[in-house]
């Protein structure tokens, strides 16, 4: 099912900015398999460039997105020395983020838990009031099953709450309303409370190696793909009323690179091809080492934006 967008313009839901650039047309579901295919554009406006979906689904066609998705069973322990590295450099920003807070104490909430992987590294570095959420029921059952503490309602997120600690990690880009939900989210916290928001950077190293193919796009669960440049417009859009956020650090990372960079190569050659498999493993290394440097130059390469915001002092 392919749908395509009716205007001949269409409103940057960022900047307000017409566009008819397309980014990704009828790019098909690498990972899943979703027969949807939804048309995207690209912002024309320089100082933005958000990749977007033209018509945003209804809740219902959403919903069938997830029908099959990782979020369903427990992910595996990394292996690979990129992978173990990625792991080693969350848990080093995670300690900065927790540091001088005493994590027995302190109240946290995974808004889009899935199946409570990141809840169960929570729970394994001391956190006792350690929270999820997440709209689809199968991976909020998965997370139950594990022991931990997920929530499938509104109103159970309102009675837990307030949160000293909100993360989005890959979360921001599945939803329909970006700015909507992150206003949402910090009537949520704490005073102080801090957010950490976790999305792919559609300007990173790989993205613009791999063009169509590359993993971060997701089509069609991603429905906003934002940059190390225009995520921080969301932000200021969504902090105008009585529960701003103020942005305390932003950066880019490669945290996710080897399973990004693998997961872009998508034809049988490269994936189970004896030759092609070599040379895929044999070109890792050199790009992740290449996206290091880059990101360090520039600061805005890597494959993931992250931003820690904070609430004020109410």
């Amino acid at each position: 099912m392919h749908q395509n967008p009716q205007q001949d313009h269409i409103f940057c839901p960022l900047c307000s900015q017409k566009s008819k650039t397309p980014a990704l047309t009828a790019r098909p579901d690498y990972e899943y398999g979703v027969p949807v295919t939804l048309h995207y554009l690209r912002c024309e406006n320089p100082s933005c460039g958000l990749v977007f979906a033209s018509q945003i689904p209804s809740p219902e066609v959403i919903q069938s997105f997830y029908s099959r998705y990782s979020t369903h069973h427990q992910a595996k322990a990394a292996t690979s020395m990129l992978a173990k590295f990625g792991t080693a450099s969350r848990n080093r920003k995670l300690r900065q983020i927790f540091a001088g807070r005493d994590l027995e104490q302190i109240k946290v909430l995974d808004f889009g838990c899935g199946s409570g992987n990141f809840l169960l590294h929570l729970k394994s570095l001391g956190l006792e009031q350690a929270f999820g959420y997440d709209f689809d029921p199968e991976a909020c059952k998965c997370a139950v099953q594990a022991k931990l503490v997920a929530f499938s309602t509104e109103q159970e997120l309102q009675d837990h709450g307030p949160y000293d600690f909100i993360f989005l990690n890959h979360v921001i880009e599945h939803l329909s309303n970006p700015q909507d939900e992150l206003e949402r989210q910090a009537k949520r916290l704490a005073p102080n409370g801090k957010l950490i928001l976790r999305t792919p950077n559609s300007g990173s190293m790989l993205a613009q190696l791999f063009g169509v193919n590359w993993r971060g796009w997701e089509t069609p669960r991603h429905l906003h793909i934002f940059n190390a440049k225009n995520i921080t417009s969301l932000v200021k859009q969504s902090s105008t009323g009585q529960h701003p956020l103020s942005i305390q650090e932003q950066s880019t990372s490669n945290a996710m690179f080897a399973g990004i960079y693998h997961e872009s190569f998508h034809k049988s050659f490269w994936r189970t091809h004896k030759l092609g498999k070599l040379v895929r493993h044999a070109l890792c290394t050199p790009l992740f080492v290449l996206g290091i440097l880059l990101n360090a130059v520039t600061g805005r390469h890597g494959e993931e934006v992250l931003l820690v915001l904070q609430a004020p002092d109410k």
